[in-house]
């Protein structure tokens, strides 16, 4: 389509795709907010939620025009983030909080409540669960670095005579 790199970006920054990937759904959103843009309206939500029962199709051409484009070589080097740290540390904050009280009948575990800002949601985690993301981060993310975990045991403390509250406390 022919939109102007600002009327694109307007439409970028209406679909969710901070993981990276595009669902089915905010690709629909993507092809309606074009052809919206393409009528000379400007690509809104609000106005994707007063128009849903009939959506505008846009003009994306001839599937023979997409043959004559070609890949273009990255212009900005591919080591470093397109987002500054500040960028991506405002897209949201966790809080981790340990809860006081030991959960579990015969084996005592420690529990943490993580809180997330933007999506203002609160879950329960246990140190097994960090464990299990720690593992499928190393298995996706072959070649990147993803921190190494705290200790689970208390060994470590052990041997330099820490408290387990002060071990716990280093952990999160």
């Amino acid at each position: 389509s022919d939109l102007s790199k600002v009327t694109a970006k307007q439409i970028a920054e209406h679909i969710d795709s901070t993981d990276g990937f595009l669902s089915k759904l905010s690709f629909y959103k993507a092809l309606a907010l074009i052809a919206f843009a393409q009528q000379g309206k400007q690509p809104t939500l609000k106005l994707l939620e007063n128009c849903i029962q009939e959506l505008p199709k846009p003009q994306l051409g001839e599937p023979r025009e997409l043959s004559a484009l070609r890949m273009q070589p990255a212009q900005d080097d591919v080591l470093t983030l397109s987002e500054t740290l500040d960028k991506l540390l405002d897209r949201d904050a966790v809080q981790v909080e340990l809860i006081p009280e030991k959960k579990g009948l015969f084996l005592k575990h420690v529990e943490y409540q993580l809180t997330s800002q933007r999506y203002k949601i609160s879950v329960y985690r246990r140190y097994s669960d960090f464990d299990t993301l720690h593992e499928v981060l190393l298995q996706r993310f072959a070649y990147r670095v993803v921190p190494a975990l705290p200790p689970k045991r208390m060994l470590k403390a052990v041997l330099t005579s820490i408290s387990e509250r002060e071990f716990i406390e280093g952990r999160r």
